[in-house]
C-alpha cells in the first residue's frame, strides 16, 4: 500500500492539471543579517507572505521585523521592513490572515537598547503591506513571547511563553493566550501556569467544541517533555497532559477527532525524529520514530491535502553540516520519503510548511548566506509535492536498475542532485562517497523508500558510491558528477 501511495503522489506531481509548477530555494536579505527567525507563511491570491524578525550585530543596531509577499517563482512583490532598536526576533512573528483578508503579524517588543522583550506587538496589514491597526500589550515587569498564531470566527488568538525575568522565580516560563478582536480591540489575556516546572506553548489548534489545544513543551518532571493543554472556547484551562518521550512537541491539526504531535526525543547520544497521532482526549492512536542521523531534530508537521503527514526540521550530516529536513509520512506514520536542503555549509534549518494551491509545498526557514560577521537570513524553500527542488525528480524511477544490496541510484550521471530507492527499507544503509583520489566527501544514511541529496557543492568528476548494511555486506559504484 506504501509503493501505490508513493507512485500515486509522483502521479500527481508530474500530471496535476497539467500545470508547470515553479520551484525554488531563495533567502531574503534581512538589514542586520543576524539571527533571523520566521514562525509560518500564509497563501492569499497567489502571494506566499512571510514575516521573519531579528537582532542587529549589536544593541546599538537595534532589530527588525521583515514581512514579504513573493509570487510562484519567488520574487519579492511586496516588502514591509520596520527597523527599530525596540523590537527583537523572540517568537518568530507569527503570521495569520482575517475574513477581512487582512494579514496579521505579532512579535515581542523590548526595551530600548535591550535584547529583553517586553510586551507584544500586534499589526494588520493589507495584501499591499499597509498597515491597517496595530495593538501594543504593554506590561512593564513581564516579558511576552509569542509563538503562534490563530485567526477564527473574527477573533486573533496569539499564543507563546510568558518569562518572568528579574523576579527571582526559579520557574522562567508560563504560557500565554492573547485574545483579540480582528479589529484589533482587547479581548482576554489568559496565564498557563504549572507550580513546579515551565509552560511554554508553541503551537495552537481549535477544536471542534469550539476551545483550543495548546501544544508544546513543560519541565515540571525536571526534564523536558511535550504538555498539551486543552481549553474552552474562552481560552479557560481545562486539563493537560504530559508526552514523556518528546523533548520538544509541535501539535498540529489533522482532522476533527485527531491531532497531530512532532517533535525529537533522545536515545544516548542519538536524536530521533517522533510522530504520534493522538484523539481529542490526547491519547496515542500510534506512535513512531525515526532515525536519519546521529543529530536530527524534527519540528513542526501538517496535514497534506491526500492526508498524509509533512514534517520539517533540521539535521546535520557528517562532511555536509547543518540542513534543513523534510520528509512525507502516510497517514499510519510509515515513511514515504525523506529529503535534506543545504543553502551552503553553514546554519541551515526548517522551521514550517504549507502546501500551497498549485499542489506544491513551501517551506520557510533560516539559512546563513556566508557574508562577513555571519548571520541567518529568512529562507524559503518551494518544491513539488515529492520533495524535489527539481520538479519530477523521481519520474523515470522503475526504469532504474537496483544493486545486489537492493539499492537503486540515478540519475548518473548527475548534476545537483543524488536519487535514491532501497528496496530493502528494513535497515538503514550506509553511504559514504568518495573522490576519484580516495577523499571521502559525504558520509550519511539512507533510511526511506526514496531519498535524494543535494550534491550542488561537490565538484564534477568521477566519484565513487559505498554502500553498506548494518550487516556488513557492501557494494561500491562509479557515479559521475557532470555540469
Amino acid at each position: 500500500m506504501k509503493l501505490l501511495s508513493t507512485f500515486g503522489l509522483i502521479l500527481l506531481s508530474t500530471c496535476l492539471l497539467g500545470q508547470v509548477l515553479n520551484t525554488f530555494s531563495r533567502t531574503y536579505l534581512d538589514t542586520m543579517r543576524l539571527s533571523s527567525i520566521s514562525g509560518n507563511c500564509i497563501e492569499l491570491n497567489s502571494i506566499y507572505y512571510c514575516a521573519s524578525s531579528g537582532y542587529g550585530l549589536n544593541l546599538e543596531q537595534g532589530s527588525y521585523c521583515q514581512v514579504v509577499g513573493i509570487n510562484t517563482s519567488g520574487d519579492v512583490v511586496y516588502r514591509s521592513l520596520n527597523f527599530t532598536n525596540q523590537r527583537t526576533n523572540w517568537g518568530g512573528a507569527p503570521l495569520g490572515v482575517t475574513e477581512n483578508n487582512e494579514l496579521v503579524v505579532a512579535l515581542a517588543q523590548s526595551h530600548l537598547n535591550s535584547y529583553s522583550p517586553l510586551g507584544i506587538t500586534v499589526a494588520a496589514l493589507t495584501p499591499e503591506l499597509d498597515t491597517v491597526w496595530s495593538f501594543r500589550n504593554a506590561d512593564s515587569t513581564q516579558s511576552d513571547l509569542p509563538i503562534a498564531m490563530l485567526v477564527r470566527d473574527h477573533k486573533i488568538y496569539i499564543t507563546g511563553a510568558r518569562n518572568y525575568l528579574g523576579t527571582g522565580d526559579p520557574y522562567m516560563f508560563d504560557g500565554f493566550l492573547l485574545i483579540l478582536n480582528d479589529d484589533g480591540t482587547f479581548v482576554d489575556f489568559k496565564i498557563y501556569h504549572e507550580e513546579f516546572g515551565d509552560v511554554y506553548p508553541m503551537t495552537i489548534v481549535p477544536c471542534a467544541d469550539g476551545g483550543f489545544f495548546l501544544g508544546g513543551t513543560t519541565n515540571i518532571n525536571a526534564t523536558n517533555e511535550g504538555y498539551l493543554i486543552k481549553t474552552d472556547s474562552f481560552g479557560n484551562k481545562l486539563s493537560s497532559r504530559v508526552y514523556p518521550n518528546y523533548y520538544n512537541a509541535w501539535m498540529s491539526f489533522y482532522n476533527s477527532d485527531k491531532l497531530i504531535i512532532s517533535g525529537t526525543y533522545y536515545s544516548g547520544l542519538v536524536e530521533h525524529g517522533l510522530s504520534s497521532m493522538i484523539d481529542t482526549s490526547g491519547e496515542i492512536i500510534w506512535n513512531k520514530s525515526y532515525l536519519y542521523e546521529s543529530v536530527f531534530d524534527q519540528y513542526d508537521a501538517t496535514r497534506a491535502m491526500n492526508g498524509d503527514i509533512i514534517s520539517i526540521g533540521i539535521t546535520t550530516v557528517a562532511d555536509e553540516g547543518n540542513s534543513g529536513y523534510i520528509s512525507r509520512i502516510d497517514s499510519t506514520g510509515e515513511v514515504l520519503w525523506q529529503r535534506r536542503y543545504n543553502y551552503n555549509e553553514n546554519t541551515d534549518f526548517f522551521t514550517n510548511v504549507i502546501e500551497t494551491s498549485d499542489g506544491g509545498l513551501l517551506i520557510n526557514g533560516s539559512a546563513d548566506d556566508g557574508f562577513e560577521g555571519g548571520g541567518q537570513n529568512l529562507w524559503l524553500v518551494k518544491l513539488d509535492s515529492m520533495g524535489c527542488l527539481e520538479p519530477n525528480c523521481w519520474v523515470g524511477l522503475e526504469s532504474v536498475e537496483a544493486n545486489k544490496l537492493g539499492v537503486s541510484i540515478f540519475p548518473n550521471p548527475a548534476n545537483d542532485w543524488l536519487n535514491f530507492k532501497l528496496q530493502n527499507t528494513m535497515q538503514p544503509v550506509a553511504l559514504e562517497l568518495f573522490s576519484i583520489a580516495g577523499q571521502r566527501e559525504m558520509n550519511t544514511k539512507l533510511t526511506a523508500p526514496l531519498e535524494a541529496i543535494q550534491i550542488s557543492h561537490l565538484s564534477a568528476g568521477l566519484y565513487l558510491a559505498k554502500f553498506t548494511l548494518e550487516d556488513g555486506r557492501s557494494v561500491t559504484e562509479r557515479v559521475v558528477i557532470a555540469r
